[in-house]
């Protein structure tokens, strides 16, 4: 998953990478000219769009916040969600999320008893008017003050300390109930959500995912990569929908562009994410080449269609890029349009804004 928290990586049906290769959220299918499948860019369902972390880098004993940014468009209108963060794997065998499963296990059968006593589990349920907005869903913990001291089994002498530990802090959006999963009937995550009567809704209903961060002994900075809004051909965008650029509506269907036909050149427009030449550099390993991060950006939409989920911003090897834009096509039904845009770094670093579009 590279070095850091890469965004956020869900999990199941949700699986989606975040490094540039790994790291950024998305579900290969084969090509296909169905409408039936969300694209990495539409927003048609519940989806987590971002997690950021206040520090992407952390030392022993600081404190944490998390922030994430969910959209809950399966329904006419965002419901209440709840939300359960659950913290306390470290460095978990195998060095994967897999290697927390007993970790989950445990505090599955911890979920009533989430209280301001038991950090690791935190739970809230997120209002309605929360969904959309950037960072608008926080976490907040602190990272153990010996996570990187000797360990050694009974018996043995102490390992030298650790240069470095990875923390996993696990994230689920459930609009039911959240309870242990029977993974006996081949359920490959511990916790699952249900719905009033008791059955487990469908995967456009529960987000289960996770965030990694780092720790490192010799304090190395990295912060996150900041992102100051999104332009559509050449107009910077408005984060206010009373303010919204218009548009024109396309003259062909939201379905029929996402099939095979595609859309024709004048329902299409140019994004521009306005993020600057920030990279910071870092050695790959001790005493190795410094080099700078790689950035890109990923963009989401509730309308119309981007042609390119994820855009390059700067390389490691050839430093910032000047084609930095992306396509989006207008939709073919008027109405106001969100644009998420979330500029990650691959050491872990995120940003995210919103933009509002008016179809006529």
């Amino acid at each position: 998953m590279g070095a850091a928290l890469m965004g956020a990586a869900l999990i199941g049906a949700r699986l989606r990478q975040l490094a540039l290769g790994a790291a950024a959220l998305v579900l290969m299918v084969a090509p296909s000219c169905s409408s039936d499948l969300e694209s990495p860019t539409e927003v048609t369902s519940l989806r987590v769009l971002s997690v950021q972390a206040d520090q992407p880098y952390v030392q022993p004993g600081d404190d944490i916040t998390l922030r994430l940014t969910y959209h809950d468009a399966f329904g006419a209108s965002p419901r209440p969600i709840g939300v359960t963060w659950i913290a306390g794997c470290v460095d978990p065998p195998g060095g994967t999320f897999l290697g927390c499963y007993p970790h989950l296990i445990w505090m599955a059968g911890e979920l009533d008893k989430a209280s301001p006593l038991n950090p690791l589990l935190q739970r809230a349920v997120a209002p309605p008017e929360l969904s959309g907005q950037p960072d608008a869903v926080t976490f907040t913990g602190k990272v153990p003050e010996d996570i990187l001291q000797p360990t050694g089994k009974d018996g043995e002498a102490p390992t030298k300390p650790a240069e470095s530990a990875r923390l996993f802090i696990f994230f689920m959006l459930c609009p039911g109930v959240l309870g242990p999963a029977d993974m006996t009937d081949g359920t490959a995550f511990p916790l699952a959500c249900y719905d009033e009567n008791g059955d487990l809704v469908g995967a456009d209903n529960f987000v289960p995912g996770f965030t990694e961060v780092m720790v490192f002994a010799d304090d190395r900075p990295n912060e996150n990569p900041p992102i100051d809004g999104i332009e559509l051909d050449g107009t910077a965008l408005s984060d206010n929908p009373a303010e919204a650029t218009v548009v024109a509506r396309c003259p062909t269907s939201s379905d029929e562009q996402k099939g095979c036909g595609g859309v024709t050149e004048e329902c299409e427009h140019e994004l521009l994410p306005l993020v600057g030449d920030v990279a910071e550099t870092d050695s790959t390993s001790a005493g190795g080449p410094l080099q700078r991060e790689v950035l890109w950006v990923n963009f989401y939409a509730d309308g119309g269609v981007v042609a390119e989920p994820e855009v390059l911003i700067s390389s490691a090897t050839t430093g910032y890029k000047n084609d930095r834009k992306a396509t989006w096509a207008a939709p073919g039904e008027a109405g106001l349009v969100t644009l998420w845009a979330v500029v990650h770094d691959s050491r872990g670093g995120a940003s995210v804004t919103r933009r509002y579009l008016r179809v006529e």
